[in-house]
């Protein structure tokens, strides 16, 4: 019956971007989306996670207007994106409860629960506050079996919103801005999401030891949007990687 209820969830989940020559570009609406996108690629780049979505910094004309943002190669094809997670949220089914959810999925498609494990751990590591169930999604392919559709969406990062708002004091510590943080989509606490996904699959993330941007993804990052947001993101990076050294265990 699963199966019957989430094909009647279609769900784009990518609907704010546009469609053109199987790519989709999105605009920058708070000044940083693409940044934040191309850094998350190239941090997923150095983890053990596979399927993921790669980001380009790019400027492109929108109804006539030359917008900044990023595009990516369309995934969904002429597949169907749709996310179960919002019709069992919207139907009162488990609510928020995130180990039901997880093992619900995993019924579905086989590895839902460790693939979205290592989700909600890697938003833990860049803050990523916009993890919503529609960007949390299922591919149905033609022959009408599902599959996980790659990690996409990590437009709010690095506590980007933070940056916006003290720039030019690049100097600050992100410690003070994380209080009043709120993760996304079963709990408002990233500690408790992640805990209570490691209590079913154990720890799933792992990342290079080395982990860093490279200069070539720093040079672009700067030419659009400026050396002060690189420096951020950096020092950013390099707490997390103090915060969660258990993590860094990739050669």
């Amino acid at each position: 019956m699963f199966y019957n209820y989430v094909k009647q969830t279609h769900n784009k989940g990518i609907i704010d971007s546009i469609a053109f020559n199987n790519k989709r570009y999105k605009y920058d609406s708070s000044g940083y989306e693409g940044a934040s996108e191309y850094i998350a690629s190239n941090l997923l780049s150095q983890t053990n996670i596979k399927d993921y979505v790669s980001y380009t910094i790019t400027i492109f004309k929108n109804n006539g207007e030359e917008r900044l943002g990023c595009y990516f190669d369309d995934f969904v094809g002429e597949k169907t994106l749709f996310s179960p997670l919002n019709f069992i949220y919207f139907n009162n089914i488990f609510r928020r409860n995130l180990k039901e959810c997880l093992k619900l999925l995993d019924k579905v498609v086989p590895g839902a629960g460790i693939f979205y494990t290592q989700m909600l751990e890697f938003d833990r590591f860049i803050l990523n506050t916009d993890r919503y169930f529609h960007n949390m999604c299922m591919l149905e392919n033609e022959d009408n079996s599902f599959s996980l559709a790659p990690l996409y969406d990590n437009s709010y990062s690095f506590l980007l919103d933070a940056f916006m708002s003290k720039r030019p004091k690049t100097h600050c510590s992100s410690d003070e801005f994380r209080a009043s943080l709120s993760s996304k989509p079963f709990y408002d606490d990233f500690d408790r999401q992640v805990n209570t996904a490691i209590d079913l699959y154990g720890s799933q993330l792992k990342i290079k030891k080395n982990l860093s941007i490279s200069d070539e993804v720093k040079e672009t990052v700067a030419g659009f949007y400026g050396d002060e947001i690189v420096m951020w993101i950096e020092r950013f990076i390099e707490e997390q990687k103090d915060r969660y050294g258990e993590y860094l265990i990739l050669d």
